[in-house]
């Protein structure tokens, strides 16, 4: 090698340079290499090779996580504004559909658009009815409507009726399951949780339910009723509380049979007991028969008795002092030629005044007491 040098010779127009070479010396190096050297270059080297593995080894980490991180699933946000609306629908595949092959998350709502139950169902389909208006999914099965504010509330309600109402564990001291039975025309059903007691008949107000043999005991509301082809009426007049007695047994006071009125036949009377036995506890009259609103056979509370008419009878009877009339009203006596008073005494002596005749009557005869004289007078034979 050559050792060169250069010169710039000074002049008013322009530089000049020129080289000059000369032969190159040969170089001596006079360093000498120790052991101490050589183990601070070796202890050197190592730490530097060490460091460069440790930098390596975290670069490849590194690339390890990012090639992981690059194969799992990324959020991606679009810009939904930049968007237009297609004008045509925007065709993925065949079905018409798009395939999310992880989660679905929005940051609003998700719009569904109303329309009629799909023909083809896959489980987990969820669509909007456009009659209804509700929310249903496919299990599988058969559609399933989402529960909505109005039936949460109901069963909500229902529940609360539960939790305050006293539910049943014992039925007449049994517990367990239960069979109930029917009899006599009674029919036990069931429906879910509710049981119905059906009755053979209808026995609401407006219906006419039948019975044979019927008898009841309480109040009945009714002002007629037929039975056995008869139809009979019950008094609305009157005292608000009356018996109706049909039978001794069956009336407190007393009683018998009913009597009725405007019989075609006269009504008997089997017992040995007598027909008619009123006893009358308070004011007014025993007995009181009227014809056109005008009394024809009264009996007073006292016994007092009117007849308005003729009294038909064979023997009458005192049972005391006989008065016939009073001395305000006048009477007459009416009988046959055979007719006649008799008077007797406490030792059987009989005074008989008849009215026969000795011979043939051809006049009509009158015979009077005279009242012109005071006194007693003796009728002389």
């Amino acid at each position: 090698m050559e050792n060169s040098q250069f010169t710039v010779e000074p002049n008013t127009e322009e530089p000049t340079v020129s080289f000059e070479s000369h032969p190159a010396s040969p170089i001596s190096s006079p360093l000498k290499v120790s052991k101490r050297w050589t183990i601070i270059l070796a202890t050197t080297l190592i730490l530097f090779i060490g460091t460069v593995g440790t930098i390596l080894l975290r670069l490849q980490n590194a690339s390890r996580r990012e090639s992981a991180n690059s194969q799992a699933i990324k959020s991606q946000n679009i810009e939904l504004s930049n968007l237009s609306e297609p004008a045509t629908p925007f065709e993925i595949d065949a079905n018409n559909r798009v395939l999310i092959n992880g989660q679905l998350q929005a940051s609003q709502s998700i719009l569904l658009i109303p329309g009629d139950q799909p023909t083809t169902n896959t489980t987990g389909q969820i669509y909007v009815d456009k009659t209804t208006g509700e929310v249903r999914y496919y299990n599988g099965n058969e559609y399933q409507t989402f529960a909505t504010t109005t039936s949460l509330g109901d069963l909500q309600a229902t529940l609360n009726l539960v939790r305050n109402s006293a539910i049943v564990t014992t039925l007449q001291g049994a517990s367990g399951a239960l069979i109930l039975t029917g009899s006599g025309g009674l029919s036990i059903s069931t429906s879910g949780r509710q049981l119905s007691l059906n009755l053979p008949q209808s026995l609401t107000v407006a219906s006419s339910p039948t019975f044979a043999n019927l008898t009841i005991n309480g109040n009945i509301a009714a002002n007629t009723f037929s039975f056995n082809g008869r139809t009979y009426h019950l008094p609305d007049i009157g005292n608000a509380d009356q018996t109706l007695c049909t039978d001794q047994a069956l009336c407190v006071l007393g009683g018998g049979t009913a009597v009725l009125l405007a019989q075609s036949s006269a009504q008997l009377d089997t017992s040995s007991a007598t027909s008619i036995f009123i006893n009358k506890q308070n004011s007014g009259n025993l007995i009181r028969l009227q014809q056109g609103a005008s009394d024809k056979f009264l009996v007073a509370n006292n016994g007092d008795t009117t007849i308005a008419g003729i009294l038909g009878v064979n023997t009458i009877t005192s049972t005391g002092d006989l008065n016939i009339g009073t001395t305000n009203e006048s009477f007459t006596l009416w009988g046959t030629e055979s007719s006649g008073f008799i008077a007797q005494d406490s030792s059987n002596h009989r005074v008989t005044v008849s009215f026969q005749a000795s011979g043939a009557v051809n006049n009509d005869v009158n015979y009077y007491f005279d009242r012109s004289a005071s006194g007693n007078h003796a009728i002389c034979t």
